[in-house]
């Protein structure tokens, strides 16, 4: 099992890669400091039957860093980063600067409107997924070379307002979100910045096996006005 970073890479409009090499899950964390309806009110994917139970566990821990993010940090990610490194490396520790601007980000994240589950957004990202898994790629760019806007054209009908994540090993809702959020290594923060941006009304979410990591997910964003992408 590889278990550290393997590769970085950033792409164009405004849409960053990490390259995540890793195994494990966070096991059940209940509702952490967030209150039941909080919990359940961040599971604006419940009814989205396109969706598998983890997919739909993204869009719920995306949101709840959305509602808000100290408690978020508090409720998840030190577990998170305790279970990093028991098991893997690099390990992060308590002085590492990813970490400490990530509390500081969150800290200021208070009732950012909730992202919404969008089907037609969902088969763009299901398709990546697919195609990165299947043939073993990472990054964009489809395996046949068609670049993130083309491929955003083809099935949304527009480039614009479009930003992607995409994270490679885990499976589960809380490790994908977590990593993301912390982009450890990425100068940019593009992951936190995408999922922190209080204008993304919607998203889709994938995850499908992976040749070489496992597992791929892909989230795909759009924060454009209302019934701009095709029908």
């Amino acid at each position: 099992m590889k278990n550290d970073f393997m590769m970085i890479k950033k792409l164009g409009f405004a849409t960053i890669l990490l390259i995540l090499v890793t195994n494990f899950n966070i096991y059940s964390q209940g509702t952490g400091l967030f209150t039941s309806e909080e919990w359940e009110k961040a599971n604006t994917a419940v009814k989205a039957d396109y969706l598998s139970a983890d997919e739909k566990e993204v869009f719920r821990y995306l949101n709840l860093a959305r509602i808000d993010g100290a408690r978020f940090y508090e409720s998840f990610i030190n577990t998170y980063i305790e279970n990093n490194n028991a098991v893997y490396t690099p390990y992060i520790s308590k002085s590492n600067k990813y970490l400490s601007s990530l509390k500081k980000d969150l800290a200021k994240i208070h009732n950012l409107p909730l992202i919404m589950p969008d089907e037609r957004i969902f088969k763009a990202s299901e398709f990546h997924a697919n195609d990165m898994g299947t043939a073993g790629k990472t990054g964009h760019s489809s395996s046949d070379g068609t670049g993130f806007p083309d491929r955003m054209i083809k099935f949304l009908g527009t480039k614009y307002y479009l930003s992607e994540n995409c994270c490679y090993g885990p499976d589960k809702g809380i490790d994908i979100v977590c990593r993301l959020l912390l982009d450890n290594g990425v100068p940019s923060l593009g992951h936190r910045k995408n999922i922190l941006n209080p204008d993304q009304k919607s998203a889709g979410v994938s995850i499908r096996p992976h040749k070489e990591y496992e597992f791929n997910c892909v989230i795909d964003f759009y924060c454009g006005p209302p019934d701009f992408l095709k029908p």
